[in-house]
């Protein structure tokens, strides 16, 4: 299960630099918060030695974390490429590009001092590449847990 964590920013903070948003009132009338998603991915590919992953970060608009968290995994579902699907290639070789969870959601809430303009929900902010030696490790990442890690600039 992927952690969630609560993310203030009060007008004097300079420190943090993810910018956030307040909640705002859907057209149902229901509050909705701004959250951050970091959707986990790997390649898969025949003859690998260790596994390339993204860590792809979304915002995501929903009323509460149980919906964010499934409007993430859903997101995310949609960027794979698997099977035929497929048109990627790893050094001539045929590769699946694969979602394997939401590592984690982040709740962002902001000082009502400090008014933000923020694109639509579902916008990809930012990604880090690394690569793990298993996919077991791919596994225990996407759930949260600790892994070693070759970050890739």
């Amino acid at each position: 299960m992927a952690v969630l964590w609560r993310c203030a920013v009060t007008a004097a903070s300079h420190e943090l630099t993810l910018c956030v948003a307040r909640p705002s009132t859907c057209s149902a009338g229901r509050t909705t918060m701004l959250y951050c998603a970091h959707a986990i991915f790997y390649y898969l590919y025949e003859g690998q030695a260790s596994f390339p992953v993204h860590e792809n970060l979304y915002l995501i608009n929903a009323p509460d974390p149980a919906t964010a968290m499934q409007k993430s995994a859903s997101l995310a579902r949609e960027y794979e490429q698997r099977g035929d699907d497929s048109r990627l290639e790893i050094s001539g070789v045929r590769a699946d590009y694969c979602f394997a969870g939401i590592r984690k959601l982040i709740e962002v809430a902001q000082d009502d001092a400090a008014p933000l303009t923020l694109p639509g929900s579902g916008i990809e902010v930012t990604y880090s590449v690394f690569e793990v030696e298993q996919l077991a490790d791919v596994m225990r990442l996407a759930e949260g847990g600790r892994v070693q890690v070759v970050y890739q600039e």
